[in-house]
């Protein structure tokens, strides 16, 4: 995205240069006729540009100290201080020296070699108001940053896109009103006595906090931007595949608003003295049990013998307490009071009213029982936001970069048509003196704007299919190649082009035939 502004940026510059050249036409041909060399012609258009190429990074080397730390405050989700320094250095300084003076010095090689080929017999015979060649190289350029912006604009509805539907999308479990806190054990209380029964008591302390309507634990907090797969097989069919693994606690289905759909759920008694129990989603059953019933089965879970033997006793919904973009996931859930070696689970809390205080006062209980504190409570639907940063970020880039493009392309549109009106002063003068309406010189510019637009359009369009099928990994739910995005872009596009390409419009149809004629 950086590298097609700034293309459209040069091709900018290189037009504008391009324009100007056309315009000191006579001046250049007078120097020439006065003894100045081609080289020095050159020399002179070519520092022009590198001053325009270096005016611009110089400002946006300033506007980097305060936007490399915005960037990364949005992306920034440690629980201390933010360390690094994005302020740029002198790599960066020597990057941006290097991209300016190429830039300057590649676009404004065209214009530079067309102005040192300045006949100054030709020019000084013509009417300076002619239009040479009607400008064709400015037309292509115009057409060429449509066409560009085309695919920025493309590329921002496509990810703007994607950050709407995975924020809308439904995970199969509730989020609303649902506080996690990390615990951690204190300063040498590692060891619980009795892990079922302090858990327990803390989670009966806890339901009587008012505003509390469930207590549950877990052993990675849900929205979780990590997935690592373990096998799970069933003994009796030889039938394999690979699921999730989560460690809960009792009413965590509950507490989330899952279906459990068949068995039960986990409750107290699920502890290291019990039968070794495991509830399966949905998803797990159609894959290793279709058609059966699975309560009751035998299943073995992991890659070591820990997990050898385990009797299904309940059937969930499949639900994304993972990735958000992985639907219905395989899961297959563990008893945390069974597993003593996860000594630092999170604790859930769903809360009616008034969740950041009712936090607080749970992170003062647990701290109160002498054996964990809770350094960090959030909200699942603030998890989410921040999880999903990479697609905030890139969505609010994406979308600066196509308006930014749009901009550049109708400044651009916008220079060439007023320097076209300007040129053909006379010409209007004259089609006015002999009866054009207003509406009709209107019509003009913006058939030529049109047919600059659709060429744009026409030559973006591909280029756009093309490079949102680069991107179509980092989308969801959404076609990289659908066309209605494609249509909503591209009529973005025309609207700015044409909004731009109307001002020099209604700008010509104001000229006075009589002045122009006089100028002329």
């Amino acid at each position: 995205m950086v590298g097609l502004v700034l293309l459209i940026a040069c091709v900018n510059l290189a037009n504008l240069v391009l324009a100007r050249t056309a315009g000191r036409r006579p001046e250049l041909a007078v120097r020439v006729a006065l003894g100045a060399s081609r080289w020095s012609l050159i020399r002179q258009v070519l520092a022009e540009t590198m001053l325009l190429s270096g005016a611009g990074a110089a400002l946006g080397l300033l506007s980097a100290f305060w936007t490399g730390t915005l960037l990364l405050r949005m992306v920034w989700q440690g629980y201390g201080t933010m360390a690094l320094n994005p302020a740029p250095d002198l790599r960066v300084l020597a990057f941006t020296v290097g991209v300016a003076a190429l830039t300057g010095l590649l676009f404004g090689l065209g214009p530079a070699w067309r102005a040192a080929r300045t006949d100054p017999a030709e020019v000084l015979q013509s009417n300076p108001r002619s239009v040479v060649g009607g400008f064709r190289a400015g037309k292509v350029l115009i057409s060429a940053q449509v066409a560009l912006s085309l695919v920025l604009v493309v590329g921002a509805l496509l990810f703007a896109g994607t950050l709407w539907k995975l924020r809308s999308v439904d995970p199969g479990f509730s989020r609303a009103g649902v506080y996690a806190l990390q615990l951690f054990p204190q300063t040498g209380r590692d060891q619980i006595p009795n892990r079922t029964a302090y858990y327990r008591q803390l989670a009966e302390e806890l339901s009587r906090l008012p505003g509390v309507g469930g207590v549950s634990y877990s052993q990675a907090v849900p929205v979780f931007p990590l997935e690592a797969p373990e096998p799970v097989s069933v003994p009796a069919s030889g039938t394999q595949t690979e699921a999730l693994p989560e460690w809960i606690g009792p009413d965590f289905f509950r507490l989330l608003n899952m279906r459990v759909l068949a068995g039960r759920e986990f409750d107290w008694r699920d502890d290291q003295g019990a039968p070794r129990v495991a509830i399966v989603s949905e998803s797990v059953v159609c894959r290793l049990f279709p058609g059966g019933n699975p309560i009751g089965q035998t299943i073995d879970f992991g890659r070591g013998n820990r997990y050898k033997g385990l009797a299904i006793v309940g059937v969930v919904n499949s639900a994304s307490l993972w990735k958000v973009q992985t639907r219905e996931p395989m899961a297959v859930y563990v008893p945390l009071m069974q597993s003593p070696w996860v000594a630092q689970p999170t604790l859930q809390l769903r809360v009616a009213a008034g969740g950041a205080a009712v936090a607080r006062r749970a992170e003062q209980i647990v701290q109160s029982l002498g054996y964990q504190y809770s350094v960090r409570t959030q909200s699942l639907d603030a998890r989410l936001q921040s999880f999903l940063g990479t697609e905030r970020i890139v969505c609010a880039l994406s979308i600066f970069f196509g308006a930014l493009s749009l901009l550049l392309a109708a400044v651009g549109l916008y220079g060439l048509m007023s320097y076209t009106v300007a040129r053909r002063t006379g010409e209007i003068g004259v089609r006015m003196a002999l009866g054009a309406t207003r509406g009709k010189v209107v019509g003009l510019v913006l058939r030529e704007t049109a047919v600059l637009v659709l060429a744009g359009v026409c030559v973006g369009t591909p280029i756009a299919l093309a490079a949102s099928r680069l991107i179509s990994g980092m989308l969801f739910g959404l076609a990289a190649t659908d066309p209605r995005l494609i249509l909503l872009a591209a009529a973005v596009v025309a609207c700015a082009a044409m909004i731009a390409g109307y001002l020099p419009a209604r700008r010509a149809a104001r000229i006075d035939p009589m002045a122009a004629l006089r100028a002329d």
